[in-house]
């Protein structure tokens, strides 16, 4: 197929391509279309593929010319950009093509292109990392808390109620003298509830209600003031008051395992010694994990100040607000926004999103030609890695993540975040054996 192009620039990163195939080309495509119509057209009086062709080509003339058209379109976008070397991030638009046997085929097709922009020093990043030190404490509070997760509780009729107990009560609320039910309603667990265990001095399900309770005895009934404060999970609530009348019908004492060996052992230690060990590791590789992602987030910071990129492809920066926008809204009714308040915050949802998506793409951009320069690759290990940790963070297998992510046809995008990713590494790696005094380590470009 032989085309001429020519490249117009029509805006920010958006080109137009004006494309022309030879008539020569058009001829023969029209040609052999029109020959495959014949060989199965059913024209009445002639038999299946009998029909004489000038009657085919009259009476399918408009199906032909649209066949044409769809077999030489992708054909001629596809040489035309090669032709000019362009990698285009997405059509715009296609115009209409003008499709006759006996003149060129032309199409004027408008493209997104990925910026040019120079690459600031990146080899030589100015970080400074933190020493991820942990703390006798910090193991401390860790051995407590598993302790706290493997307590039991054993009933005490006679106690009186201490943080830490749970406690099994009855309530019923009033607001502004009526039931609860009757001010919020469709909110039952806000009115009344039976046989409800109250953890003192854990999470509330009523603010304040299990502090009120320090002190109760089985059988006693208290009066608890209750006031939902600012960001409480039932919005009609906020900065409203009520009134429970509670009344304790069980006592139970939270018994902490003893720290012996065989609390150890349920634990895959022999020891205690043993066991603060591998606290204070797992502690150790969590600190400097943290301290990664926070200098990589510095590199970015860096990177994002220091390269000049004058303008980015808008449609893509417009796909990834609406990717911002739609996680954002989905977060928002999760925490039990309705629909009329993430309304009521459209124009700063949709400007944050805005900034965010432009900032988004343009450090895309700037790893991605990192990675070029450094010639990075994805392998299928690198691959199989990733598919590996998204399986266990869903529950999934990874046959199961796998197949998804083939039938949605999102493995390339994976393959792009890993390379992102190997991309900071380096940049971390590079710098850490810098200040080491290993300058030059170029890291794994595997």
């Amino acid at each position: 197929m032989t085309v001429n192009v020519k490249i117009e620039t029509v805006g920010p990163c958006r080109k137009t391509l004006h494309v022309e195939v030879a008539a020569d080309d058009v001829r023969k495509e029209y040609n052999e279309v029109l020959g495959m119509f014949a060989g199965q057209a059913q024209l009445k009086g002639f038999r299946p593929g009998k029909a004489p062709i000038a009657l085919v080509e009259r009476q399918h003339r408009v199906s032909i010319l649209k066949e044409v058209r769809d077999r030489m379109l992708p054909e001629a976008y596809q040489q035309a950009i090669k032709q000019v070397e362009l990698k285009p991030v997405s059509v715009v638009t296609v115009g209409l093509v003008d499709v006759d046997p006996a003149k060129p085929m032309t199409v004027a097709v408008t493209v997104d292109v990925e910026p040019e922009f120079t690459l600031p020093d990146y080899r030589t990043l100015p970080l400074t990392r933190q020493t991820a030190a942990v703390t006798d404490d910090e193991v401390a509070k860790t051995l407590e808390n598993l302790r706290l997760r493997q307590a039991k509780f054993e009933e005490r009729p006679d106690r009186v109620a201490v943080e830490g107990d749970i406690v099994q009560v009855d309530y019923t609320g009033t607001m502004d003298g009526q039931p609860v039910e009757s001010v919020l309603p469709g909110h039952a667990e806000l009115n009344a509830g039976k046989d409800f265990w109250v953890m003192l001095g854990g999470p509330d399900l009523l603010p304040g209600m299990g502090k009120a309770l320090v002190g109760i005895r089985v059988g006693e009934t208290r009066t608890v003031a209750v006031a939902f404060p600012e960001g409480f999970a039932v919005k009609e609530a906020v900065g409203r008051k009520a009134e429970y009348s509670v009344v304790a019908h069980a006592v139970r004492e939270r018994i902490l395992p003893a720290m012996d060996e065989a609390f150890c052992k349920t634990l895959g230690v022999e020891d205690e010694p043993a066991l603060l060990r591998v606290l204070r590791e797992n502690l150790q590789a969590a600190a400097e994990q943290k301290e990664v992602g926070r200098l990589k987030d510095e590199a970015i910071r860096w990177l994002l100040a220091n390269t000049a990129i004058e303008a980015l492809p808008k449609s893509v920066v417009d796909e990834q607000a609406r990717h911002i926008i739609t996680d954002t809204v989905t977060q928002h009714m999760r925490q039990g926004n309705s629909r009329e308040e993430i309304e009521q915050h459209r124009d700063d949802l949709f400007a944050g999103a805005a900034q965010t998506s432009a900032d988004r793409v343009k450090v895309r951009y700037i790893l991605e030609h990192i990675a070029d320069a450094e010639k990075l690759t994805v392998s299928e290990a690198d691959l199989a890695q990733h598919i590996n940790a998204m399986a266990a963070r869903y529950r999934m297998s990874r046959e199961q993540v796998r197949e998804e992510l083939e039938k949605r046809q999102a493995l390339d995008d994976i393959r792009g975040q890993v390379r992102i990713e190997k991309t900071l590494d380096l940049l971390i790696t590079r710098h850490d054996a810098a200040a080491n005094g290993k300058v030059g380590a170029e890291g794994d470009k595997s």
